[in-house]
């Protein structure tokens, strides 16, 4: 891999699938397990779809296709590493965000906090597809 961007892509796409698989286990445990309920078993169940599914499968998609595409045509012929941090500080900080408002409560203020995550993952989205945009053509 050319640039650290894309390992981080990676490497916090497995961190997310593992955190998104702890949080299965813990609701396959939810019936059998007298602890403190972090929140809802629809707003966990939420939160692990959304760890496996987006940290882990869509950040690996983007991380592997910023490194297998082919060059743009145009000087710089990769993505600039400040451009690819950006889109991992975006996407993971929206990740966080959302997750962490999900779970910690029912509050308006909370809320917010999952509202924000969830504008920084559509940024990270649209940014990413200007990013790979370029990159999609004939080789």
């Amino acid at each position: 891999m050319k640039h650290s961007y894309q390992r981080w892509l990676i490497r916090a796409s497995i961190i997310n699938i593992m955190a998104g698989i702890l949080l299965g286990l813990y609701l396959y445990a939810w019936p059998y397990w007298p602890a403190p309920r972090l929140a809802p078993y629809a707003v966990v169940r939420t939160v692990h779809v959304h760890l496996i599914l987006l940290g882990g499968v869509i950040q690996m998609i983007m991380g592997v296709a910023l490194w297998m595409f082919p060059r743009m045509k145009k000087s710089p012929h990769y993505t600039a590493p400040t451009q690819g941090t950006l889109l991992f500080v975006l996407f993971n900080s929206g990740i966080l965000l959302r997750s962490s408002g999900e779970l910690m409560g029912q509050s308006n203020s909370w809320y917010f906090v999952a509202l924000a995550g969830v504008i920084l993952q559509i940024l990270a989205f649209a940014f990413f597809g200007v990013l790979i945009y370029s990159r999609i053509r004939q080789p």
